[in-house]
């Protein structure tokens, strides 16, 4: 199902991907649409249809550098604010609408969003590809809590290493996977959530070209390759019933409750609600919105 006001939804999405666009190619820094947010920019000019997310990645320096300028432009609010301890950004505008990933009573409503995915740049040998594979399942583990119990006991050992948990994801997040691009490197995805692939070769993705989304001009790896690997015949439309949106609303919460909407959403995501909060964040999320008809 497509959910009801998908148009405004691709709107939202769109001022924040002008922005940042605006931004790298001020800041001369490399972005590129990725995942299904690339399907449709080849196959619809813009949005999949029923598509309400939308991806880019980055090399990790780029992706660092551009962190700490949308931490500095009041214009862009994040999900988390700690970036040590989570694996990509999302990143968001002070908006009245937001989507419901639930239409009850009570919605649980979440911000239009754009994800920024970083890309680490690893030496291609041997040794780094097997010691980025370890970094990438402690990672896993730390983040997500996902592991394998053959893998534990080489987990533990790198967190012990490395001083504990924090320093190995400050290491991992923020100085890791910087090797300089113009050598012998490979690319990997920092967590296995988002792609099994230990490595990558870098023509995967680069060189980059222009492309029209939607009204402005982005820019998506020059090669299809990658896209044929992950969806094959990607050209190819879905059968009919395959075509949803993750969201299945749309609300439009009250201009004077979005600052409120905003930190209490942030608060519970990072689990900084007392029970008095999280009922206050549910009533207000019930009070001051409206279901976009």
């Amino acid at each position: 199902m497509v959910v009801k006001g998908i148009n405004i939804i691709h709107e939202e999405m769109l001022k924040i991907l002008k922005l940042i666009h605006e931004i790298c190619e001020k800041e001369g820094l490399q972005y590129f649409i990725d995942g299904g947010s690339n399907i449709g920019a080849i196959r619809h000019k813009g949005f999949i249809p029923w598509d309400d997310d939308i991806d880019i990645s980055m090399l990790k320096a780029d992706y660092l550098k551009l962190i700490e300028i949308l931490r500095k432009d009041d214009r862009f609010v994040f999900y988390f604010d700690d970036f040590t301890h989570h694996c990509c950004c999302f990143v968001f505008l002070k908006s009245t609408w937001w989507q419901a990933s639930t239409n009850k009573f009570f919605p649980h409503l979440y911000p239009i969003k754009l994800d920024i995915r970083p890309l680490n740049v690893i030496k291609n040998t041997e040794d780094e590809i097997k010691k980025n594979l370890l970094y990438r399942k402690t990672a896993e583990y730390l983040i997500f809590n996902k592991y394998d119990s053959s893998d534990f006991d080489s987990i533990k050992a790198i967190i012990e290493d490395f001083g504990g948990s924090d320093k190995f994801l400050n290491f991992y997040n923020c100085e890791y996977g910087l090797e300089n691009f113009d050598e012998d490197v490979k690319l990997s995805h920092p967590y296995l959530s988002y792609s099994k692939k230990t490595v990558m070769d870098k023509d995967l993705f680069f060189p980059l070209k222009k492309i029209m989304f939607e009204n402005i001009e982005s820019y998506i790896p020059e090669d299809d390759k990658n896209l044929r690997l992950l969806y094959g015949n990607y050209m190819e439309l879905p059968p009919v019933e395959e075509r949803n949106s993750y969201s299945c609303a749309l609300y439009q919460v009250k201009e004077d409750k979005v600052s409120k909407i905003i930190n209490l959403y942030k608060a519970r995501i990072n689990n900084r609600l007392s029970l008095f909060g999280k009922i206050s964040y549910r009533m207000s999320m019930f009070l001051y919105s409206k279901l976009y008809k």
